[in-house]
């Protein structure tokens, strides 16, 4: 994994483990500028051990899974993905979601299309509910709509 990945992929994780709360508000309780979160969350800069820890304290996540690119408790990973720890329900799609994925499945490469367009264009004009984004999927899901879109909705 190079440098530049590396960072990335503990933005993800900081941007994972701030949720709903607003930058301005999450940096003012770990004790940076807004500015910086945002440089954490994108990659751009790496925030220093101090961060970390105060990050790890305030998230109730190990230090070592913020910084690493392994995971070394459920609990950690429950949080970093933005989970409430309902082990019966997770990963379970709500009925109208269900019945959504099962409708586009059978819908023909043209509806298909339609539909992934405008969920693209609704992504590209943000918006959408960033309160229910995956931070750890959203650009790889958007990535295989935009494959789909390209495929003319195959």
């Amino acid at each position: 994994m190079t440098q530049e990945a590396f960072d990335n992929a503990i933005g993800k994780r900081i941007r994972a483990l701030r949720g709903n709360e607003t930058q301005a508000s999450f940096a003012e309780k770990i004790g940076v500028s807004r500015a910086a979160l945002a440089n954490y969350e994108t990659g751009r800069t790496r925030p220093n051990d101090m961060t970390v820890l105060k990050i790890a304290n305030l998230t109730g996540v190990s230090p070592s899974s913020i910084v690493s690119d392994e995971v070394y408790s459920f609990d950690d990973l429950a949080a970093l993905v933005g989970a409430k720890l309902k082990l019966d329900n997770i990963g379970d799609l709500s009925p109208a979601e269900r019945a959504m994925v099962r409708l586009i499945r059978v819908s023909d490469d043209a509806i298909v299309k339609q539909v992934v367009t405008a969920i693209l264009a609704g992504i590209k004009e943000r918006s959408y509910r960033r309160d229910m984004v995956d931070v750890l999927n959203f650009e790889s899901d958007v990535t295989q709509l935009a494959v789909i879109e390209a495929d003319g909705g195959r």
